[in-house]
């Protein structure tokens, strides 16, 4: 009998290890990374992940903790100063000297100067401004420790901070975009422009102080317990053009992506409306449906539509430290005969870069099976991207606009981007409303959860 009862208790005991073993196989969880490994986040990483160290010839410097100091006389709301306005271009690079830089140029850059013969990219001694406050440091490290990923899902966050400064796969590195540090919340008067093959310029839609962006992910005041899972909030509201008027639309993105919502308020209908889809290769309404919610900031997307695989890191030129752009007159001065902005209003750097690919998963859709994202190491904001149709041919070519914002402190690129259909000649510009004040920083008790819901958006519609 008792030799019976071991036998049945061995049984059981090996049944238990194989249960547990599918229910593992069933939801996966990724390893954190060590102890040792995010103690490099103190040494020779910087807080969030990035190489401390300048490249081989200095042409990146060493990070040196950002810019987090405000320039005198800062006034919230006037147009944002340029920290970097007295410098000029080391060089330029157009479509007859592109081949001297090629591997420092991403595969759309160089197909957007192959296609506009007197584009350029005025290139600008390298700074590495990104910061952000010591809470956000303290967070990212914990999250080194702890964080892992289920079901495409992070888990086990310690709220404000990265969930992977050390990412193993590209769907960590893709997190940490999605919930990247911006500043918090803020307001953000834009303008939409959509530009013609023919070379006009159309005015799609023009906000102002209604347009705003909360990250309740980053809001300290915010308890872990009565988190709901949602990060990034916006609330959009148009006063032009005519036709557009008294348009709005709100944005729920949760880290449960199947919780993710939107809500549109037309003023023909008087009544607000839930999409049924606010996600993918859905035409974004925010957007005139020109373009998809996938295209909204470079990429905005879910991260089970695809396999995402890290290429490795390379250093390559990209936007940031965007400030000149305020100093266009106006939006008509803003804009080149070549219908892209004016080069003399951007700013390209030579910065180090995650080059991370995503390719279509099986059984699911998507009008774009294969896309490229660079995203920047400093902040892990995804400056560029190149989509790929069916064919596997180049279709479109995103850049984000970056820009310096040391009262935050943060390097944002949420305050516009430009999106460019090769294959249509089409262009979309979501640009800083240039005559209007610029995005103001604002403190979390300043934009309740309250704003951003079907009823905030009634409430602020023209009727």
């Amino acid at each position: 009998m008792e030799t019976r009862s071991k036998r049945l208790t061995s049984m059981l005991a090996g049944m238990l290890i194989i249960l547990v073993g599918m229910l593992a196989v069933g939801r996966p969880v990724q390893a954190k990374v060590t102890a040792s490994e995010a103690q490099k986040l103190k040494t020779t990483l910087t807080p969030l992940g990035a190489e401390k160290a300048g490249n081989s010839d200095g042409s990146i410097p060493e990070w040196e903790g950002g810019l987090t100091t405000v320039p005198p006389g800062f006034n919230p709301e006037a147009k944002r100063p340029d920290p970097f306005a007295d410098e000029k271009p080391l060089f330029s690079i157009n479509s007859q000297n592109m081949g001297q830089y090629s591997d420092q140029l991403s595969e759309g850059i160089k197909a957007i100067l192959k296609k506009y013969p007197n584009e350029r990219l005025d290139i600008y001694k390298t700074h590495r401004t990104a910061a952000a406050p010591q809470r956000v440091y303290d967070n990212t490290f914990k999250n080194a420790l702890q964080a892992g990923m289920a079901d495409d899902k992070p888990t086990d966050l310690a709220m404000g901070g990265y969930p992977f400064p050390i990412p193993t796969n590209g769907g960590e590195a893709l997190w940490n975009h999605l919930l990247r540090w911006d500043g918090g919340s803020y307001s953000q008067p834009v303008e939409q422009w959509f530009l013609t093959p023919d070379g006009k310029t159309t005015l799609l839609g023009k906000g102002g102080g209604n347009h705003l962006i909360s990250h309740p992910f980053y809001d300290s005041n915010l308890s872990k317990e009565k988190w709901d899972g949602t990060y990034v909030t916006m609330i959009w509201q148009f006063n032009a053009p005519p036709v557009r008027s008294g348009e709005g639309i709100v944005a729920k993105d949760n880290i449960d992506q199947d919780k993710s919502a939107c809500w549109v308020y037309l003023p023909g209908q008087r009544r607000v409306r839930q999409l049924p889809n606010s996600c993918c290769d859905t035409p974004n309404p925010s957007m005139g449906g020109l373009y998809t919610f996938d295209d909204t900031f470079v990429w905005t997307g879910r991260i089970d539509r695809y396999d995402w695989e890290i290429v490795g890191k390379k250093e390559v030129y990209i936007p940031y430290n965007e400030n000149r752009m305020f100093k266009a007159t106006d939006s008509a001065d803003l804009f080149s005969p070549v219908r892209t902005i004016k080069p003399e209003y951007r700013r390209w750097e030579l910065h180090r870069v995650w080059v991370v690919e995503g390719t279509l998963r099986q059984g699911q859709r998507h009008v774009v099976p294969r896309l490229t994202l660079y995203l920047d190491e400093d902040t892990w904001s995804a400056v560029m991207s190149d989509r790929y149709d069916a064919k596997g041919q180049l279709w479109k070519v995103s850049t984000s606009h970056v820009f310096v914002t040391p009262e935050a402190p943060c390097v944002n690129s949420g305050m516009g981007f430009t999106v460019m259909d090769l294959t249509t000649d089409i262009i979309f510009h979501i640009t800083p409303a240039i005559c209007q004040f610029q995005n103001k920083y604002l403190a979390p008790e300043e934009t309740p959860a309250s704003i951003f819901s079907p009823g905030g958006l009634k409430a602020i519609s023209v009727r």
